[in-house]
């Protein structure tokens, strides 16, 4: 099934432009004087609303995830022992012949637990991070896992990291962490672009004459003077930066709102 984004080119507005641009549209008299169009402004006011709050969320989840108790000292221990034992395993993996059946098992448990070494799993926010030594050191615990971390000697180093992260884990557990998920903050970017178009929809069909255009062409002025900016924003390849609400002014210091993901 179609829908009206398939239909309108709309540029993603963040939450403070709409908000801004909408201001302006609900106090036209073209708008206040109509309901139906004052509705659409409302609801897509609301869309902006919801949005703003769940990206404020999110950017709070992104930095208390990585700042709780001593986390970020465990962190750093953790990291450093996932950076050893995945070096050390490659290194000690490589001394071996192509063909020998020990390269082979290491190589495959390596495939197996730290796909891209140990990078991947040191960016990751700490919750997540928790979960993928977990799984290493369940791997670790097996009997091929035992015999492979003494061949290539990282024993020690498995067993510090074993060591760790239970404190680590007990320090997450100091407070309790953000559970918004991103899929949340897509979705409301989606219903923004929606009810945007969807206002878009219903002022081309309250203005649709001719005789109109003028009126239309006031309507959606405040819409169409941020897409312009946006779109004059991403063809210089500047940072997109979401404006006060109420004032339309960019940040001094903007902090863009492409951090929070595409």
């Amino acid at each position: 099934m179609s829908s009206l984004m398939d239909w309108i080119s709309l540029a993603a507005f963040s939450p403070g432009r709409a908000e801004y641009a909408l201001g302006q549209m609900a106090a036209l008299p073209e708008v206040s004087g109509d309901a139906a169009l004052a509705e659409a402004v409302r609801g897509a006011t609301a869309a902006a609303d919801a949005l703003y709050e769940l990206e404020a969320r999110w950017r709070t989840r992104q930095v208390t995830s990585k700042a709780r108790g001593n986390a970020a000292e465990l962190d750093a221990v953790l990291d450093r022992l996932l950076g050893l034992i995945s070096q050390q395993l490659q290194a000690r993996i490589g001394l071996l012949p192509a063909k020998d059946a020990l390269r082979l098992q290491g190589e495959a448990f390596l495939r197996a637990q730290l796909p891209g070494g140990a990078g991947p799993v040191v960016n990751l926010a700490y919750e997540d991070e928790l979960r993928a030594i977990k799984r290493l050191l369940a791997a670790f615990a097996t009997d091929e896992g035992r015999a492979l971390a003494e061949a290539f000697e990282v024993a020690g180093l498995v067993r510090q990291l074993g060591e760790a992260a239970p404190k680590f884990e007990q320090e997450l557990r100091s407070a309790t962490p953000e559970t918004l998920q991103f899929d949340e903050v897509r979705t409301a970017r989606a219903d923004l672009q929606h009810a945007l178009a969807w206002l878009v929809a219903r002022c081309c069909a309250t203005f649709g004459s001719p005789a109109d255009a003028p009126r239309l062409a006031r309507v959606l002025d405040p819409l169409a003077d941020q897409q312009a900016r946006l779109r004059a924003l991403r063809a210089t390849r500047r940072r997109v930066v979401d404006v006060n609400p109420t004032t339309g002014e960019e940040p001094e210091s903007p902090e863009g709102d492409g951090g929070l993901g595409a």
